[in-house]
């Protein structure tokens, strides 16, 4: 979990990252509710498998609140049930600041189910190149 005032700059990972969580990501699983966070500059090269409900991506999982990810790189490949994508599983733009700027994935990309049940009961399947969910 990243908190708030967390900067993660020049970070890279090369392992693969499988679990039953809820939040999988290749540099970060989730970023706290109201937390501003800058994540630049990171790449990811490892797999990323996750068997739980919803948010798996090669960056952060979790994307809420103020989340700026930029000039990031996706190399591995992401599966999940769904908000799965290359760079953020899902994030929130209602806030000021937040978005993804000059990110790339060339990682494969896909749901590991044809619907998917999240926490809140929904089945909505959101699965992106780039982003999984804007919000």
């Amino acid at each position: 979990k990243l908190y708030n005032g967390a900067i993660i700059d020049n970070v890279i990972n090369y392992v693969n990252v499988t679990g039953t969580d809820n939040q999988l990501g290749g540099i970060a699983g989730n970023v706290v509710n109201s937390a501003t966070v800058n994540i630049t500059n990171c790449k990811n090269y490892g797999n990323i498998t996750s068997t739980g409900k919803q948010f798996a991506a090669g960056i952060v999982g979790g994307g809420w609140s103020c989340t700026k990810i930029s000039n990031c790189e996706n190399y591995g490949n992401i599966t999940g049930s769904t908000y799965v994508s290359g760079i953020v599983g899902e994030i929130h733009t209602s806030f000021a600041g937040a978005g993804v700027t000059n990110c790339t994935n060339s990682g494969i990309v896909k749901a590991g189910a044809t619907t998917a049940t999240t926490d809140n009961g929904s089945a909505d399947l959101f699965v992106g190149n780039i982003i999984g969910k804007l919000n």
